[in-house]
Formats: C-alpha cells, structure tokens, sequence
C-alpha cells in the first residue's frame, strides 16, 4: 500500500536469489530498496511491504543503511549469529584449554581485572 509522501527513489525489486549472501531457501523472495532522505522516517509502504514478507533495504545516497524484515528472517538471523558466536566461543575454548600451563583460577581473574569488572556493577561473577 503506497501513501500519498512522494517515494525518493524509484523502487527496486531484487531476486535474492542473484544476491550470493542469501541461502537458497529464500530465493523466492524479493527486496526492495527505499532512498531515505536525512532524517525522515521510513516510508509506510516499505513497513507494509516487510509486513507482506518482503526483505526492504533502507538507502542514503544508493548506499544501504538498514534493513526491514518480516518478524520470521529476523529470527532465523539472530538464531543464526547466536549459532556462529557460540561456535566461535567453542573453538577458543578448546584453544585455551590446549594451551600449556597451569590453570588460572576465577578468583584470581577476578582480582587481575577487578578495575574492568568495576565498569559493570549490575554483573554478576
């Protein structure tokens, strides 16, 4: 649905599927690229069209800025980056425990970085 606020550009309709960063299972849907002017809100028509499923990339002089998504591919890319953290923090883990050397306790961490510790008082340790 389209509003009466003149578009700033023309809207450009993307198969993801010429995208390579995109898996195959999404090639079927589109994206749409809305150029915002400085500090205008984004147009109504690129919410509806994340509302109908559809991937909208946010533009400031044709280069992209953001993204709206449907709720679903907002899920799945945040389970996706928690996957790629936790794998992340896996092999570093595996690296430390690797590494020669007697183990160093919590206790003592806590003390070696009691001044960075001090910056988070609501964490706990």
């Amino acid at each position: 649905m389209l509003d009466d606020r003149p578009l700033f550009a023309s809207v450009t309709v993307v198969a993801l599927a010429s995208r390579p960063d995109y898996p195959q299972s999404m090639t079927a849907a589109h994206s749409y690229a809305f150029e915002l002017p400085p500090d205008d809100p984004a147009p109504a028509d690129a919410v509806a069209a994340a509302e109908s499923g559809e991937v909208v990339y946010l533009t400031r002089h044709g280069a992209t800025v953001a993204a709206i998504v449907p709720p679903e591919v907002a899920a799945a890319g945040v389970a996706a980056v928690i996957a790629l953290e936790d794998a992340a923090d896996l092999r570093l883990a595996r690296a430390a425990l690797a590494e020669p050397g007697e183990p160093t306790s919590h206790e003592t961490m806590l003390a070696r970085y009691a001044d960075v510790l001090a910056a988070f008082p609501g964490e706990a340790r």
